[in-house]
């Protein structure tokens, strides 16, 4: 609102806040992890994609319906496990490394906020110049060079990622509800920062079920509308039953 005043009267304007339109979301699950591929939890630390998970992402990098979602997609937002990483880098290759010289990559960011809920050895991170090491296309000066992911306050060397997956094996502990939705407040929060109105998510099974009730299989995606004032997101269309 904005006062004038004078002798003889004073007026007072409101003018409307702007308006927060919603954002279309393309939420991508990770291709099928060595984790996923296994019968039981192998013990691998931040564990990569399986022979079958790099096929996937690589039938799924040719989708003709997944090229047609993507178009006049702003931003990339990844979470910073590996196999998150490896299936964006496979999935959206021809976006973040163009083949055409006129063609800009897709700016990204890597956020912790997204990354999986911790119930397995698989969830147990890596820490960013580990992680700078192997996927030099990505910017994870975001990401703390130490324990980002929930540990349950046994990083006795925050430094060390070995030392917290010891601790997890050890404790065998996991994501409490309220951690993960305090984490999730905060995705939504920063989304709902972002000028962007078109995005693509590559994340994880769990964090993207529990954001929009779409419990999306290996490397399927979801069409969400997001309301930046409420923070939800509604699905309007998934790849799951195709």
């Amino acid at each position: 609102w904005i006062l004038f005043e004078s002798k003889r009267f004073s007026l007072l304007i409101f003018f409307p806040s702007p308006k927060m339109t919603a954002k279309e979301v393309i939420f991508i699950r990770h291709a099928q992890s060595q984790y996923n591929a296994a019968d039981h939890d192998p013990g691998v630390r931040d564990a990569g994609l399986s022979p079958k998970g790099e096929r996937q992402a690589q039938h799924t990098s040719k989708k003709r319906k997944l090229h047609k979602l993507m178009n006049g997609v702003q931003l990339l937002i990844v979470s910073p496990y590996t196999r998150a990483l490896q299936t964006a880098s496979l999935v959206l290759k021809d976006y973040l490394q163009p083949s055409d010289p006129i063609q800009a990559p897709l700016p990204h960011v890597v956020w912790t906020s997204i990354g999986e809920v911790v119930t397995g050895s698989d969830d147990i991170g890596s820490a960013a110049t580990e992680l700078a090491a192997k996927f030099p296309m990505f910017d994870f000066s975001a990401v703390p060079d130490e324990v980002w992911w929930y540990s349950e306050g046994h990083d006795d060397d925050p430094k060390n990622p070995d030392r917290s997956l010891q601790a997890y094996k050890d404790l065998d502990f996991e994501e409490p509800e309220a951690c993960v939705e305090v984490r999730l407040a905060q995705f939504c929060a920063q989304l709902a920062a972002r000028p962007e109105e078109k995005i693509v998510v590559v994340s994880h099974c769990d964090t993207i079920g529990t954001l929009t009730d779409c419990w999306l299989k290996n490397c399927r995606y979801a069409k969400t509308s997001f309301d930046p004032v409420t923070k939800k997101f509604t699905v309007l269309e998934s790849s799951n039953d195709r």
